[in-house]
């Protein structure tokens, strides 16, 4: 597991499980920081890898989905591709002109992409 994850942490089980299928690579030098906020687009890349590893979505390397956004520029190279395919997939709407990657993602936000995601991929089957 990560350094800063510790047996015992409610979430270690998970983390782990994660990392070990490459859904969470970590921040660097080991290091998971578990109890910050996590920002839109490191939450919109976990949730992009763990639905590439269930065959809902595939991996693309062309980004052109995210070119209408003003603020794509802020987007960090590790989560381009990431968030290029949830847009493609329509998960990921933004607020129309601004996909805000650096924001901190709210509670709101969380629910209406897992209810986009159910419906996407559950309610049609």
């Amino acid at each position: 597991n990560f350094d800063d994850v510790n047996f015992g942490d409610y979430y270690y089980e998970a983390v782990g499980i994660a990392r070990k299928l490459g859904i969470a690579k970590g921040q660097g030098n080991n290091m998971f920081n578990p109890k910050e906020t996590i920002s839109r687009q490191d939450m919109m890349v976990l949730v992009e890898r763990a639905l590439v590893i269930l065959n809902k979505i595939n991996k693309t390397s062309e980004v052109t989905e995210i070119d209408r956004f003003m603020d794509k520029e802020q987007i960090a190279v590790y989560a381009r591709e990431s968030i290029e395919a949830l847009v493609k997939e329509g998960l990921i709407k933004g607020d129309g002109s601004r996909i805000n990657p650096l924001a901190k993602t709210t509670r709101a936000e969380a629910a209406v992409f897992l209810y986009r995601i159910y419906n996407k991929f559950w309610m049609e089957n």
